[in-house]
């Protein structure tokens, strides 16, 4: 029963993920999700070595029924990984536009500005 309890662990991080707020920090999501992935990973790992004829035939549907909810789970942390991916893109692009711009201002005035003003005579 230890690969149900691991399953539905994976399925409670799974949902955590997915329940992250739309507007949450891409780099807390990534965070998130990877944290899962790696535990997913060590999983699957383990799940490759499971003998499946040591249980039940009721434990074998139940938790072929929590590897299908993982399986639609993880389809939607691979969705939100991607658009974290998107969002911290698009953040990189507007900071690249605007050091180039900063560049291009810089490059356009003189290197001293003064405060004193002009004198006079």
């Amino acid at each position: 029963m230890v690969m149900h309890e691991e399953l539905n662990a994976l399925i409670e991080l799974a949902r955590s993920c997915g329940n992250l707020p739309k507007n949450a920090d891409p780099e807390d999501v990534i965070t998130q999700i990877r944290k899962y992935l790696e535990i997913f990973d060590d999983w699957q790992q383990r799940a490759g070595e499971f003998d499946v004829d040591s249980i039940s035939e009721a434990e074998q549907a139940q938790i072929k029924s929590s590897i299908e909810e993982l399986q639609r789970l993880h389809s939607g942390v691979t969705a939100r990984a991607e658009s974290a991916k998107g969002k911290i893109a698009d953040d990189l692009s507007d900071l690249h536009k605007r050091n180039k711009a900063l560049k291009t201002y810089l490059d356009r005035y003189p290197s001293r500005i003064s405060i004193t003003g002009k004198r006079k005579g």
